[in-house]
């Protein structure tokens, strides 16, 4: 597969991250707990997105988000300006893999949502490009005891990975500094990722009739592995990985 640069060579000029995060954000869901010992501070514990599979909706997010959130801190998820708790929602927690499914809750149903449709398009073509897109706890705290919050989301663009076919995670190369940060922003390029877990990871397909760039999620986002080689994790969808492996075949 080759990059996005090879179909857009001024795709870094053009702030085509930028632009995709922005048209997307829509799709993003934050996760929320109080903060211990601080009555009137809620943070953001994780990230998570809506998608669409054939004729069915519904969030996902990292199944570790889930377990923070039921340590008894959690209070509420948001899409866009809408709040519901998680208390009663139907969740779907993978076994094997930190992936967890919920369905949309009912005080969200009239809510307006742009789902990431899941699956292969037969008019795009694959690019070996990714967005990793959410809200990092730092600066996403909610004080109760002011009006409105202004959510800073960080995407993050990388242009080539590794597959591990055993644990069917996704790796990629990180620079911190070539983090998106948006004008005006009070993130940095030193941000934690903290918060992220959950993010969608979205492939860039290019749509050749019009030239568009439209977002596949393929997987989750769980983690910056800090080790010798510094990598971005995330868990592959199984649809992505069979793909992967088909690949690895021929």
């Amino acid at each position: 597969m080759k990059n996005l640069f090879h179909f857009y060579p001024d795709a870094a000029v053009d702030s085509f991250g930028n632009i995709l995060a922005k048209t997307w954000e829509k799709c993003l869901v934050s996760f929320h707990a109080k903060k211990q010992y601080h009555d009137n501070q809620i943070l953001t514990i994780g990230s998570g997105f809506i998608v669409r599979a054939s004729d069915q909706v519904a969030i996902v997010t990292a199944s570790r988000v889930i377990t923070d959130y039921n340590r008894g801190n959690g209070v509420s998820m948001r899409i866009g300006q809408e709040y519901a708790s998680l208390d009663g929602a139907k969740i779907m927690q993978n076994a094997s893999q930190d992936i967890a499914f919920i369905k949309i809750p009912e005080a969200l149903a009239g809510t307006s949502i742009w789902p990431l449709v899941m699956g292969k398009r037969d008019d795009a073509i694959l690019t070996s490009s990714f967005m990793i897109f959410g809200y990092p706890e730092t600066k996403n705290r909610i004080d109760i005891r002011s009006k409105g919050t202004a959510f800073s989301a960080l995407n993050i663009m990388v242009h080539s990975f590794e597959y591990e076919k055993t644990s069917g995670d996704l790796l990629f190369p990180y620079n911190p500094k070539a983090a998106y940060i948006g004008a005006g922003s009070a993130l940095n390029a030193s941000v934690s990722l903290r918060g992220l877990s959950g993010a969608p990871v979205a492939q860039l397909l290019v749509v050749p009739d019009n030239g568009n760039i439209v977002l596949r999620p393929v997987g989750v986002f769980e983690e910056w592995r800090q080790r010798a080689v510094k990598k971005l994790v995330a868990c592959s969808f199984s649809d992505f990985s069979d793909e992967l492996d088909e690949m690895d075949g021929l």
